[in-house]
């Protein structure tokens, strides 16, 4: 069978795909023909994760946009909203495209995140599959409202078993919705002898892993005999919170070694892990965890439970208790030496229920019958608007509708990510905030141009500040830019932490052309007349340089004579008596 994944990344930073390039790998290792559709934006692509499709021999497609996941996903900028949803619309039409370029038979959605799969099979009257690996509330609380759609969209939906198919169930029909297990392809390999007891969490440090509950229960154990160990890599905020609170208690043994490409060959067999995350689905690290016999603490979220269910094993605290996390390692610390063998004896049990077989049945199951698309397509119905093909021109000139506000560091320089976003409409008065910084550069779109009324206005005394400098052309109170990235700079210095409105007007795009050919006009009227002034000093320059040889063969001339006369014999005759009478 021909199979189109869409993946919601082109890397292996997550368990969801991680599950998911496993199930393909599986799939293509028992004759499917399987192909794979990923953003190519950002730093998205994983050179590793196209070796791992190549092997499999995986034709990858990698498709360019600007948002790959739903809009409504994350915070919304409202100055990239047209962008994104015309690159979203092009997105699809690719994977159309590609359906019909491979006789695709099938397509999967990995995550609830990605949509240009399940909309291109509606399309083309393909069967669609959706894997969910989210729940309906929490970080990704936004599809609750897209419920309806997904059902819609989909002919079998393929729930991680446990909590999340439980929680789902209320939303799907038992016919529609199954469960699946994510696999990851855990090592035989042994871990390494260690010489002293260590806690070790593993993972990224954010937010929802909930590394800061951790560090506070450390800090109650009391132990700085036994370091606290931490691999991944982290969101900077969230770690300075747990700098703040390390510095503040002075604890000395807390160790942060960043992201590790495998963190197990850094584990040993005196360490216990703990997993304090506010929520998961079914966290591979920890199934990894049981797989390898290290003793592990979690919290009580919904993923861990479905995990410990599954295997029958896990000391579980309830999150957000701090005194029970301490009291459990207080307690595996002491009792270390029978929890390890607990846990060696369950991980044996685990690697034999736990395989890529055994894991995914469902899902091979319902491959070996598939059937013909059966859910109601409406969206066929309007295939024609999502078979839209745009210009790449058109896509960068629409990318580029946002006026973009650098703040300046120390040096003066100006940063990606030091940078504010604002829509941009025909002339406007835009709060763009207060900055600590001496200099700011506006960005007033990243297209040509022209712009009238360009300054800034400190909001409490109505003061105007006007640019100090720009790449474009000042011409009678309008800035001309017929250049891309146009650029206007500010000298703000006097007006630091004041409240600024940026003050524009933007003239219809056709002016650029006549304010360019007006230019042009003025230009050439100056040529003109310099180069009349030239040609008269051009002139007068050879009449010059004719006199000035005239008059420089004369004095040869006279020169000459003269000479001529100083070796003459009369002229030495007369010489010597002149002297003689001198003499006299």
């Amino acid at each position: 069978m021909k199979i189109l994944f869409v993946s919601p990344v082109g890397a292996l930073f997550s368990g969801a795909e991680v599950a998911i390039v496993n199930l393909m790998r599986h799939l293509s290792s028992n004759g499917h023909e399987i192909y794979n559709v990923i953003p190519d934006n950002e730093t998205n692509v994983d050179k590793n994760y196209l070796e791992l499709m190549d092997s499999a021999g995986i034709k990858c497609y990698q498709l360019k946009t600007m948002k790959w996941w739903w809009y409504e996903s994350s915070v919304q900028d409202m100055s990239e909203k047209d962008a994104v949803i015309a690159y979203q619309h092009k997105n699809i039409a690719e994977v159309r495209e590609i359906i019909r370029n491979n006789n695709i038979e099938l397509v999967i959605s990995n995550t609830v995140n990605v949509f240009q799969g399940a909309i291109a099979a509606a399309c083309e009257g393909l069967p669609h599959y959706y894997i969910i690996h989210e729940f309906p509330f929490g970080e990704f609380g936004y599809y609750r409202e897209k419920i309806e759609l997904i059902d819609i969209l989909s002919d079998k939906i393929f729930a991680v078993n446990g909590e999340l198919f439980g929680e789902l169930k209320k939303y799907f029909s038992d016919t529609k919705l199954h469960s699946f297990i994510p696999f990851s392809n855990i090592s035989e390999q042994m871990i390494r002898s260690g010489k002293k007891q260590r806690i070790v969490s593993i993972g990224g440090i954010t937010e929802r892993k909930n590394q800061l509950e951790l560090i506070k229960a450390y800090h109650l154990l009391d132990r700085d005999d036994i370091e606290l160990l931490f691999i991944g890599s982290w969101d900077e905020g969230y770690k300075a919170d747990c700098d703040k609170y390390i510095e503040e208690y002075h604890l000395s043994n807390v160790t942060f070694l960043g992201f590790q490409s495998n963190p197990w060959e850094l584990i040993t067999d005196k360490d216990i892990i703990v997993f304090s995350s506010k929520l998961e689905a079914f966290p591979l690290v920890y199934v990894e965890a049981i797989i390898k016999g290290v003793p592990a603490i979690v919290s009580d979220n919904p993923g861990h439970f479905s995990v410990q269910k599954y295997f029958g094993t896990g000391e579980i605290y309830p999150l957000g208790n701090i005194e029970a996390l301490t009291n459990l390692l207080k307690r595996s610390i002491q009792d270390f030496e029978s929890i390890r063998l607990q846990a060696l004896q369950k991980s044996t049990q685990a690697r034999k229920k736990y395989t890529i077989e055994e894991t995914s049945i469902n899902i091979t199951k319902n491959l070996d019958r598939l059937e013909p698309k059966t859910t109601n397509n409406y969206i066929g119905g309007l295939s024609n608007l999502f078979n839209l093909s745009i210009a790449n021109d058109v896509l960068n000139y629409l990318k580029g509708q946002k006026i973009s506000v650098f703040i300046s560091d120390v040096n003066g320089q100006y940063g990606p990510t030091n940078v504010r976003t604002f829509p941009i409409n025909n002339s406007g008065l835009i709060e763009i905030g207060n900055f600590d910084s001496k200099q700011i550069r506006v960005d007033l779109t990243e297209n040509p141009g022209v712009y009238s009324n360009v300054c800034l206005i400190v909001k409490q005394t109505n003061q105007t500040i006007l640019p100090i400098n720009s790449n474009g052309i000042e011409k009678n109170g309008s800035f001309i830019f017929y250049d891309e990235d146009p650029q206007i700079f500010f000298d703000i210095s006097q007006f630091r932490n004041e409240e600024l409105i940026l003050n524009y007007s933007k003239e219809k795009i056709g002016t650029l052309g006549k304010k360019m050919f007006f230019l042009y006009l003025e230009k050439r009227t100056e040529y003109e007349t310099l180069k009349n002034k030239l040609f008269v000093s051009e002139k007068n320059m050879i009449e010059a340089t004719s006199e000035l040889e005239d008059v420089r063969k004369q004095y040869l001339d006279l020169e000459h004579q003269y000479h001529a006369i100083l070796n003459s014999k009369r002229w030495r005759i007369a010489t010597h008596i002149a002297k003689l009478f001198r003499r006299k």
